[in-house]
């Protein structure tokens, strides 16, 4: 058999069958490719009548369930075998399965049964990354069939799994051989998979350190900081630390402390935090992008006008944890903000209650002084 006769099954993404070299995607039904990608999930194994019946016809009668299926097998048999001499599903009394002596591929099944650990080299990593194109059965929903539904989730879940193991696996490699561009370019996508991953974090701040982007590495780690803290409740290693120490000469704030004075209005929400802001973005150097996102800021915009005029009303939660955010990564490492209160009536509540709150987190390196 010729290479052009292999059958071939992309179901990461947009579903693509192909045999002999012709797309035969449209000549196979929805219930058809759910079928198909069930037994090759199976393998050898296979699975009873009853069992794919239930998956698949859940809230049909028994002989209906019964008819659809052995219309179905018939449907892929019919676009499948062809003149072949070997049928791709064996079908018995009681049971289907792929049969193993025909040639075929499938991208999910490449991706789950590759030995990522034994591959050493990029060429074979990246030829698995690029079968990565959407989602398992992408914007596919069978409705009444919950089981076959779960199982669809629960793929998908494997899958991306195994795509942070073949990236995260990349950007080290590409990180040893000193290709910092394509390094970066897998850790964003490994960001994308686990956003509190600290082994490609760390890798992310030496590039940009070692590449004199110093101003980008701090608002790195200010961001991952900010992050680890609000979401886990945890800090960044002290490998990640000492990293950061190691170039606090190249910070633009002085890395002894800060100290803010602001006005506090107790019936106003977010008044004292709005104050505060106002005074460390009127600092000399201070540059806040250097501890937030461009979407971070447009939300504090909405509570301060320093930062320009806000494009939408940024809500309270996304407000709450921009300030968060922020003040975690000012008190990031060694250094301390110290924060009094210079006049007014006090902290409202929901501006001491982010202030507690980061307090908490930065083992005291948030000093509040409302005498």
């Amino acid at each position: 058999m010729s290479g052009s006769d292999v059958l071939k099954f992309r179901f990461i993404g947009k579903t693509e069958i192909e045999y002999a070299g012709e797309d035969i995607t449209e000549k196979v039904s929805g219930k058809s490719r759910a079928l198909l990608a069930m037994l090759l999930m199976l393998g050898e194994r296979g699975a009873s009548r009853s069992r794919l019946m239930g998956y698949l016809w859940p809230e049909s009668s028994e002989s209906a369930a019964r008819y659809n299926l052995r219309y179905n097998l018939w449907q892929l048999k019919k676009n499948f075998d062809g003149e072949e001499e070997e049928p791709f599903i064996i079908v018995t009394r009681d049971k289907c399965r792929i049969n193993e002596k025909r040639p075929y591929f499938c991208d999910f099944k490449a991706v789950l049964e590759g030995d990522i650990e034994e591959l050493k080299d990029a060429e074979s990593l990246e030829e698995l990354a690029e079968l990565f194109r959407g989602d398992f059965f992408e914007d596919c929903y069978y409705t009444g069939c919950e089981e076959l539904n779960e199982m669809i989730i629960m793929q998908r879940y494997n899958l991306e799994n195994r795509k942070l193991l073949i990236f995260r696996k990349l950007a080290v490699m590409y990180f040893r051989e000193g290709r910092k561009e394509l390094c970066l370019d897998r850790i964003r996508i490994c960001e994308e998979l686990d956003p509190y991953d600290e082994q490609t974090a760390e890798m992310k701040i030496r590039i940009l350190v070692n590449s004199g982007r110093y101003s980008e590495a701090i608002k790195y780690y200010n961001t991952f900081y900010g992050r680890l803290a609000v979401d886990v409740g945890v800090q960044p290693s002290q490998e990640i630390k000492d990293l950061i120490a190691g170039i606090k000469e190249a910070a633009s704030v002085d890395s002894a402390g800060i100290r803010v004075e602001a006005d506090g209005l107790k019936n106003v929400d977010f008044y004292f935090l709005s104050q505060i802001l106002k005074q460390l973005v009127n600092l000399p150097d201070f540059r806040i992008t250097d501890y937030l996102d461009e979407e971070s800021i447009k939300a504090l915009s909405a509570v301060q006008s320093a930062l320009g005029k806000p494009e939408r009303q940024a809500h309270p939660a996304r407000i709450a944890e921009g300030f968060v955010t922020l003040l975690c990564g000012v008190c990031s490492g060694d250094r301390k903000l110290t924060v009094c209160l210079k006049a007014g009536d006090g902290a409202d509540r929901i501006s001491s209650e982010i202030l507690s709150l980061v307090r908490e987190k930065c083992d005291g390196r948030l000093i509040i002084d409302m005498r």
